[in-house]
């Protein structure tokens, strides 16, 4: 089954659609996993446009309607992934229903491995959406003072909601004298730093050629490759204790006699 991430930010201009993307490319190109990307912005959408899906005739916001079943919506991209986009058009945003999302998300859990909602940012309707239909929450944010107070009312809402917060990923760092370090922003928000991914004008060009930055192994992508696959490392070596410790309670759980099979013993 699944793992359901969503990723999201206090406000926008941070780059965590950029991050989401970059990340499930990196879950797929790296360590084989199947995952599904789905566009949590239904006002502004920018998932498909980032990837270059101008033509998408079934979306989010048509799932979310009841006017069809998910699996119609979800495209394959070169890059390996299975994209759930949203849609561009206004007349769109008609009779969705936000909250149905994981209700449809379900049909297709035993799909993925990974299902990344990029949110939209903020704390509105489709950014309460994606975290509510999440297991688990990222947050992303750039090393700035004032974001660190943002991430501060993410984390309590995602603590209100019952949602597990993995950790921060400080995106666009430069590394200046203005900038937050690590340790700074850990201790502000009360959070981990899972990630720092560097400053690259590689993020721009992959944008406009319309492909996941990863996807290059060009020199000059190697700090960017590096951090993109770090982060997904961790995410894969989690799932796996996860997976272990479900196995190990599985395997204890087989060895408890119930009554009925004291039952059946006895009748023997």
């Amino acid at each position: 089954m699944a793992r359901i991430i969503s990723i999201l930010s206090g406000k926008g201009g941070v780059g965590k659609t950029v991050v989401a993307i970059n990340l499930a490319t990196a879950l797929h190109k790296w360590f084989d996993k199947k995952v599904l990307l789905v566009d949590c912005n239904l006002t502004t959408a920018h998932i498909g446009m980032y990837l270059g899906m101008y033509s998408t005739p079934a979306t989010l916001n048509h799932v979310l309607s009841d006017m069809i079943p998910v699996d119609n919506a979800i495209y394959s991209h070169e890059s390996g992934l299975d994209i759930l986009p949203a849609s561009l058009p206004l007349k769109d945003l008609k009779n969705i229903r936000p909250k149905k999302l994981r209700t449809k998300l379900k049909k297709v859990f035993k799909q993925y491995d990974f299902i990344i909602l990029d949110s939209a940012p903020g704390f509105g309707r489709e950014g309460l959406m994606a975290l509510e239909a999440s297991d688990e929450t990222l947050f992303v944010t750039t090393p700035i003072a004032h974001s660190a107070a943002d991430l501060i009312k993410c984390r309590e809402l995602a603590e209100k909601l019952g949602i597990e917060v993995l950790g921060i990923i400080m995106n666009m760092v430069k590394r200046r004298n203005y900038e937050l370090s690590e340790s700074q922003m850990s201790y502000l928000t009360d959070l981990e730093i899972i990630g720092s991914v560097p400053y690259n004008e590689r993020i721009t060009e992959s944008v406009v050629s319309k492909n996941p930055a990863v996807l290059s192994n060009n020199i000059f992508n190697y700090s960017l490759n590096k951090s993109f696959k770090s982060l997904a490392k961790k995410l894969v070596r989690e799932e796996a204790n996860q997976s272990f410790s479900n196995k190990f309670l599985s395997f204890f759980e087989n060895l408890l006699i119930t009554p009925k099979d004291v039952r059946e013993l006895t009748k023997k």
